[in-house]
């Protein structure tokens, strides 16, 4: 399987839906770049499975800037090749609407394990969401 990383912003809301025994959490990343002069827009689709995408459904909206990676595959349908990317890793960059209009999750950083509280490095100090409350956040 190959490994990849993409950037860019959310199509549409992600979408919740069982798969089996599992949660499964669906969502469209588009990353655009220029080719000789124009823009060429490439759609990634992504799942998300278990509780991490539970979790981080209600996050990634329409709008949003986020980084993932993990396994990329590629499938034809009907003559068109579609990618599909399999979420080992999501970072939430900010974007979109909020409810608080700070543009980003309340928590940020990477959601890798069981949940987005991970410490985080910032100027060579070591900082963790749970010594701070969302309005003391230092970053």
């Amino acid at each position: 399987m190959i490994n990849a990383v993409v950037a860019g912003n959310l199509g549409k809301d992600s979408e919740l839906r069982q798969a089996g025994g599992a949660m499964v959490c669906s969502f469209s990343v588009a990353s655009s770049s220029k080719v000789k002069g124009a823009e060429v827009t490439t759609w990634v689709r992504c799942s998300l499975f278990g509780k991490r995408g539970e979790a981080l459904a209600e996050y990634l909206t329409k709008g949003k800037s986020v980084c993932v990676s993990g396994g990329l595959t590629a499938r034809e349908y009907e003559g068109k090749t579609y990618l599909e990317l399999r979420v080992d890793d999501v970072k939430l960059m900010g974007g979109g609407k909020e409810a608080n209009g700070s543009g980003g999750s309340p928590r940020g950083g990477s959601a890798r394990d069981k949940g987005s509280s991970s410490g985080k490095t910032i100027g060579g100090e070591s900082y963790s969401d749970a010594d701070y409350s969302d309005d003391e956040i230092p970053f």
